[in-house]
């Protein structure tokens, strides 16, 4: 950065925020932009209302493309504006590249290489290309864990500049038990209805500790609530010991990560970051399905944390 870019507009791309069903990038996105605009307001613009002030967007686009045409479009009109993308994509050229403002992008993880099943071939070759994309363009790379950064690096090789910052989290004191949590003992599994989540493997687990706990209940949260029907055909926990909240808010989820006997996650690749927001210090264990590099940090500081065979 150069003397003159403190003084640039900061033009965060906060499309993603109108797709919540993404998940955790979304509400990444959200916390972010809110952490930006405290320190550097007014400077901090958001894209999703100056597209729509200016007659720029293109709500009838898939998201990717949207946030495309309305990166590529503000940037004409805002040549002088620092660009933040948070989440990987970067059509625009960075000053390194020949552009006018610095790019800086957020890298969360790379699952259409090593989750290939979930993503036909054609989706997976155009992500490819997207993240490197993103590295071509990017004054910077920012990665939220080291694991996402040795990843990139091992398939796109070093950017040009590169920095690791973990996901913000704000944890708040637990609040008293939730009325949605009953007085029985529960399991908590907080994820959005995405393949690679294990909804099978999670229904399976569970059963098996209900044969030998009947007061044991599984409670659900994240988006895809409307999908939970079909998800538990495919395994057989008991009827009536279940229950999908839906999205809750943060401050409800801290809740319910204290309260409960523990915090389940069976994803064939867990994110790290938005998770770790939800289980304040206290000894919740963590069930996990295997040694994945994301998860044993999520258990620093003296938490436990229980093996779930796959």
């Amino acid at each position: 950065m150069t003397a003159s870019d403190v003084k640039r507009p900061i033009l965060f791309m906060d499309i993603v925020q109108d797709y919540p069903t993404m998940g955790g990038v979304a509400r990444v996105s959200e916390q972010v932009f809110g952490l930006l605009a405290r320190q550097f307001s007014p400077r901090v613009l958001s894209a999703r209302a100056l597209a729509r002030h200016l007659g720029l967007d293109a709500p009838d686009l898939a998201y990717l493309d949207r946030e495309r045409h309305v990166a590529q479009a503000l940037a004409r009109q805002l040549p002088d504006a620092i660009l933040f993308f948070p989440n990987f994509q970067s059509p625009v050229p960075g000053r390194l590249r020949g552009g006018t403002s610095p790019v800086i992008s957020l890298i969360h993880d790379l699952q259409f290489a090593f989750l290939a099943q979930y993503f036909p071939p054609q989706r997976r070759d155009w992500l490819s290309g997207a993240f490197a994309e993103a590295g071509a363009h990017s004054d910077c790379l920012v990665f939220v864990s080291q694991t996402t950064r040795r990843h990139y690096l091992e398939r796109y090789g070093a950017p040009r500049n590169q920095a690791v910052i973990y996901n913000p989290i704000s944890v708040e004191p637990p609040g008293p038990r939730p009325p949605e949590a009953g007085s029985e003992p529960f399991l908590l599994a907080s994820m959005h209805a995405h393949p690679h989540k294990n909804f099978a493997g999670l229904f399976r687990v569970f059963e098996a500790l209900a044969a030998r706990l009947p007061n044991l209940r599984l409670l659900l949260t994240g988006h895809g609530r409307e999908t939970l029907p079909g998800l538990a055909e495919l395994a057989h926990p008991p009827p009536g010991r279940i229950r999908h909240l839906g999205h809750v808010e943060d401050r409800m989820l801290q809740s319910l990560s204290y309260h409960a006997t523990a915090f389940v996650s069976l994803s064939a690749r867990p994110c790290i970051g938005v998770s770790r927001g939800a289980l304040p210090d206290g000894p919740r264990p963590l069930s996990r399905q295997s040694d994945r590099p994301q998860l044993p940090l999520l258990t620093a500081g003296g938490r436990s944390s229980g093996q779930v065979p796959q």
